[in-house]
């Protein structure tokens, strides 16, 4: 006899995408300095090229989620070193701007990859 399992919906490729551009978004637009801090999310753009998900997406839009997730993989490259320095120690300023800089500079082409995904829905 066989059970009457319950189905469980799980969200689609491209709106699991949608749903970290958003919150990627929202972290980019927190950057200064008493605000920043928490990384940018990637996994479901990873997600999405190892399943092949990101093969079929239009030239475009592939151009501007490639280029939202450098900008957000360098800012995360900054975020984390930030983790060994102070603002007080040599060099923990710099490395505080380099990051602060880097989540601003994200917010950008995160906020077309945004667009872009929304107007493909």
């Amino acid at each position: 006899m066989l059970l009457d399992a319950p189905v469980v919906s799980e969200a689609g490729t491209i709106e699991r995408l949608i749903h970290e551009v958003e919150f990627d978004l929202d972290v980019a637009s927190h950057s200064q300095l008493k605000e920043f801090g928490c990384p940018f999310e990637i996994t479901q753009f990873q997600r999405a090229v190892a399943d092949g998900t990101y093969s079929i997406l239009n030239d475009l839009l592939r151009a501007k989620l490639r280029s939202a997730y450098r900008y957000m993989s360098r800012a995360n490259t900054f975020i984390a070193g930030l983790a060994s320095t102070t603002p007080e120690e040599k060099g923990g300023a710099t490395a505080s701007n380099r990051a602060q800089n880097a989540v601003a500079e994200s917010l950008g082409p995160i906020k077309e990859a945004f667009e872009a995904l929304c107007s493909k829905t």
